[in-house]
């Protein structure tokens, strides 16, 4: 889709700007002490928007963002909140660490206090561990869950810390063999299946799913967490070879189509075969975008000619899209970035509450990627 007022940087500028609106006005409503794992989803797109962005003035307002979900964060963290929420606290936490190593924070922030904090987030999801077979509860109940999205960012809280900290090597060895066998110990289920037949991660991984649910937001979520696995605990060469092979197929694969999660315009949509997105619309585009773009910058897979093709022309395209297909005289991000194509459920209203700052986070998402795929290599 095209509109004649495509400009990217200037684009994702008003983007911003808007989520910064939002954000105030979201403040003011009773679901702002509600929205856990959103604000820190929130957080990490401002945290990669800020470290891209050379405007000071919008710089601050992105820092001043952070430093207002920071407050939330520590009048909250002690709350019995789901276990999932943590780890995207964590990986905001780990975020503004990685982009911001070699340079000084402001205050409230440094070094030392986002390496505590990803240390919390990583002790309060150790207490849903499952000591005989493994894997992390999202919530310990009759309705609980070992999903994909918390496990992948249990994986990379732990494989961070040992990055940074030298620590839990075997916790994170562990996790990774857990969340791709289903072993753990002496413990093996006897199958496991953490992909479908289209080689999507399954929301739910196991022994027994039959459901082939799976969630865009999984496949970068599970790829932030094998970062800091392979470049930190994976020590032998082969084997980050082979896992690297793997994830660039995954990348692949999820962004062609027909069975990925693009349309024939390359333009990204949501599963088309979930039980019920319609509470994460947008969310889990946007993550996606984030989060593979990031994976695929980090690794170099832009040497690769026809992946760099491809990829490029898949995030250009979702990017554009997303802007023209805006709200009519606004800039305000809607859940279908391509009207006519994608899953039904990209068709279904949502307004008010926390609706505004989870499209707009999702939208800021895309134009973040596509300002990252013009810096690549």
């Amino acid at each position: 889709m095209k509109c004649d007022d495509y400009e990217l940087h200037a684009c994702r500028d008003k983007i911003f700007d808007r989520l910064c609106e939002i954000w105030e006005e979201t403040k003011k409503t009773s679901e702002w002490d509600d929205d856990i794992w959103r604000k820190a989803n929130t957080l990490q797109t401002v945290a990669q928007y800020w470290h891209n962005n050379p405007d000071a003035g919008r710089s601050q307002k992105a820092m001043g963002i952070m430093k207002d979900g920071y407050a939330f964060y520590l009048k909250k963290k002690t709350v019995n909140w789901w276990v999932d929420d943590f780890g995207w606290w964590g990986g905001f936490f780990g975020d503004l660490s990685d982009y911001t190593e070699s340079m000084p924070l402001p205050p409230p922030f440094n070094q030392d206090n986002l390496a505590a904090e990803m240390g919390y987030c990583y002790e309060r999801m150790l207490k849903n561990l499952d000591p005989k077979q493994g894997g992390i509860w999202n919530h310990i109940g009759s309705d609980g869950e070992k999903n994909t999205v918390t496990n992948s960012w249990m994986l990379n809280l732990v494989s961070n810390l040992f990055v940074w900290k030298g620590r839990y090597k075997d916790v994170a060895q562990a996790q990774y063999r857990w969340l791709t066998t289903g072993k753990y110990g002496n413990y093996s289920p006897p199958s496991w299946k953490l992909y479908n037949s289209k080689k999507f991660l399954l929301w739910l991984p196991g022994p027994t799913n039959t459901s082939d649910a799976y969630w865009s937001g999984d496949e970068g979520v599970f790829l932030r967490g094998v970062t800091p696995y392979i470049n930190g605990v994976i020590t032998d060469l082969y084997i980050k070879k082979e896992i690297l092979l793997n994830s660039k197929n995954l990348i692949i694969n999820a962004i062609s189509t027909p069975n990925g999660f693009v349309d024939t315009q390359s333009v990204m949509h949501e599963s088309p075969n979930p039980p019920d997105w319609s509470n994460d619309l947008a969310t889990g585009k946007g993550v996606f975008m984030r989060l593979v773009t990031r994976f695929a910058y980090q690794h170099k897979f832009f040497n690769d000619n026809a992946f760099e093709k491809s990829f490029k022309a898949f995030v250009e395209a979702t990017a554009e899209s997303v802007w023209c297909s805006r709200d009519t005289g606004t800039t305000n991000i809607g859940p279908n970035w391509n009207p006519g194509f994608g899953p039904p459920q990209e068709s279904v209203q949502h307004s008010g509450g926390l609706w505004p700052q989870v499209f707009q986070t999702g939208g800021l998402d895309a134009l973040n990627a596509a300002v990252q795929i013009r810096q690549a290599p």
